[in-house]
């Protein structure tokens, strides 16, 4: 997730600003990531006290794939918990959940545990924070697990942000696009008001795409003053990781 003092603390200050008549008027943080970690992220900083409301820019849709045996691979890969609902409707869900999972994060490691999966091995930040795991799991699992190494399956969204076969070169990793992240429809009324209002201090998203997308909500909304409306210079931000920092170059500077 986040670090609870440094995003709460902040949020909660910039939620604050002070109205024409010196009043002191709450404004909320922008969840743009898809449901239900966008709901997810509402209460959790609802709980600390700062006001959030939920807008999705992405929904997940299943495609049609073909997983390969099971047989032939010694763990799978997870980096959504829409890729493990691929795993889960699989005629051979049951094979597969015998398999060492690699997940990013706890919501997605919950989901890979309420599918049958029992042995995981769970990485933080993205990606690239199941590389080390990953390498340190292959050279155990002989003695752990009694299997081979090197070969893994990935079942993906078709647009990744992080190549995980790439990042691997020296295991045997096959990725399967198994959903597609769509756009969502565009703002519901009650958003709109509160970008009318100018009542947002905050962005929180989570990938490059979805940043994009908003992007493109906000200027197809006419919204773009939005944006950068505010006259402190830390009043509007956008949280995200390092692997999209290019993205939000491309946002006015006091979104970032």
């Amino acid at each position: 997730m986040f670090s609870t003092k440094l995003v709460t603390g902040w949020l909660a200050s910039a939620g604050k600003i002070r109205g024409k008549k010196g009043m002191m008027m709450a404004k909320s943080t922008l969840i743009i990531r898809p449901q239900p970690d966008a709901d997810r992220d509402v209460l959790w900083l609802q709980r600390y006290g700062v006001p959030a409301l939920a807008s999705p820019v992405m929904r997940g849709t299943a495609l049609v794939h073909d997983l390969p045996d099971p047989a032939g691979y010694d763990g799978v890969i997870f980096t959504s918990r829409h890729a493990v609902d691929a795993i889960r409707q699989s005629p051979k869900a049951a094979a597969w959940m015998m398999k060492p999972a690699f997940v990013v994060g706890t919501a997605t490691a919950a989901a890979a545990r309420d599918a049958g999966f029992s042995r995981l091995i769970t990485g933080n930040g993205g990606g690239a924070g199941l590389i080390a795991p990953i390498r340190q799991a292959g050279a155990l699992f002989s003695a752990s697990f009694g299997v081979a190494t090197g070969r893994l399956v990935w079942p993906s969204a078709v647009d990744i942000s992080f190549d995980m076969a790439a990042a691997l070169p020296d295991f045997d990793v096959e990725r399967v696009p198994v959903y597609q992240m769509v756009a969502a429809a565009g703002f519901t009324p009650a958003i709109t008001n509160a970008l009318d209002g100018q009542k947002i201090a905050a962005v929180i998203a989570m990938s490059p795409r979805s940043i994009q997308l908003f992007r493109a909500a906000i200027a197809a909304a006419g919204q773009d003053a939005a944006l950068g409306y505010h006259r402190r210079p830390t009043a509007n931000r956008t949280y995200h990781s390092a692997s999209w920092q290019n993205q939000s170059n491309h946002l006015p500077d006091r979104a970032i």
